[in-house]
């Protein structure tokens, strides 16, 4: 069973008493053994430093903290997937002409964002393919 919590922490030999953190491990269901801060009935290490910015402005500003690089924004992401869908179209156009040699492999992995099969051998299909590749400026 789970024993009540221990409210207070005596330190340093019984010179500093403390409350105690009032956090539990989730694995062996023991109270932590750190001093709470104050006005506070967790540790630093269990929430009790900061409860992250409130203003829309603090929001932002720690979106732009964590900001390392442009290379995984949306924008981004989403250029990355138009251009590979173009050069996935595009060696389906060279596997079926021939382009490339006999039992060559694909590309692997998944197939990019909006990637729809054609069949090359009817026309209009092969003009689609061929628009598909031609990228907009």
């Amino acid at each position: 069973m789970i024993n009540k919590l221990e409210k207070l922490l005596i330190t340093a030999g019984g010179r500093i008493k403390c409350h105690r953190c009032q956090a539990r491990s989730s694995r062996t269901k023991q109270q932590c053994g750190c001093p709470s801060l104050k006005t506070k009935a967790v540790c630093k290490w269990h929430g009790g430093m900061s409860t992250g910015p409130r203003t829309k402005e603090g929001i932002q500003r720690i979106r732009e903290a964590h900001l390392k690089h442009g290379e995984r924004t949306k924008e981004s992401i989403e250029e990355h997937q138009k251009t590979l869908l173009r050069l996935h179209t595009l060696e389906e156009i060279g596997h079926h002409i021939k382009m490339f040699a006999e039992g060559s492999p694909r590309t692997r992995g998944p197939k990019p964002t909006g990637w729809v099969p054609l069949n090359l051998a009817e026309p209009n299909q092969m003009a689609l393919a061929i628009l598909k590749t031609i990228p907009n400026k």
